[in-house]
């Protein structure tokens, strides 16, 4: 029963461990979507850059480009379908602040929209 008691507080503590910094969080998430752009360019044609927190993705004609906005605490991604902004959720998951998709799943879509019809591992 004790052990039970210990891992019920354990699980209470880890979930309200507070959320790293947003610089912090957005160069781990930016560092993350490089390994990933590395991981799809193995098998599709795309280029990036990261420079001042800004990311920029050309795939072909066109382009994407992710920014960290630090006074909003958000991520932003603009492209050709459209600008949407991201902020950190209860766990710590980047969530479109229109309608509370993931980034990954966002990222997703756009890549499809390009003709790369892969799924970027991110974390949530």
């Amino acid at each position: 029963m004790q052990f039970f008691r210990f891992l019920s507080i354990l699980v209470t503590a880890i979930m309200n461990l507070p959320l790293p910094p947003f610089p912090e969080a957005a160069d781990h998430f930016f560092d993350a979507l490089e390994q990933a752009f590395e991981n799809l360019s193995d098998d599709h044609d795309l280029d990036w850059q990261r420079s001042d927190g800004i990311l920029t993705l050309d795939i072909g004609t066109q382009q994407w480009i992710i920014n960290a906005h630090a006074p909003r605490q958000e991520i932003w991604l603009a492209g050709p379908g459209g600008a949407h902004h991201f902020q950190r959720d209860d766990r710590g998951a980047w969530r479109d602040t229109r309608n509370g998709e993931s980034f990954a799943a966002t990222l997703t879509e756009a890549l499809r929209s390009a003709g790369i019809a892969a799924t970027p591992t991110l974390p949530e």
